[in-house]
């Protein structure tokens, strides 16, 4: 009975390993929408911050063309 578990474990191990590729690949997308999801708050961080108090047009067309590039 130990070695059919023996068995297993090892069949387990080779497609955990065959799929490690993917997991990079899964982690990358997940870190990548994350930034991306993270550009609105910083977007209106700044607006908030920078643009409102002082009042400057230049600086929000800058910020508001350079918020879509990230």
């Amino acid at each position: 009975m130990e070695n059919k578990y023996q068995y297993e474990r090892n069949d387990l191990a080779q497609v955990r390993a065959s799929l490690l590729h993917l997991f990079g690949i899964v982690g990358i997308f997940s870190v990548l929408v994350t930034l991306l999801l993270l550009t609105d708050p910083l977007y209106m961080l700044h607006i908030y911050d920078r643009v409102l108090p002082s009042g400057t047009q230049q600086t929000l067309v800058a910020l508001s063309l350079i918020a879509p590039l990230a």
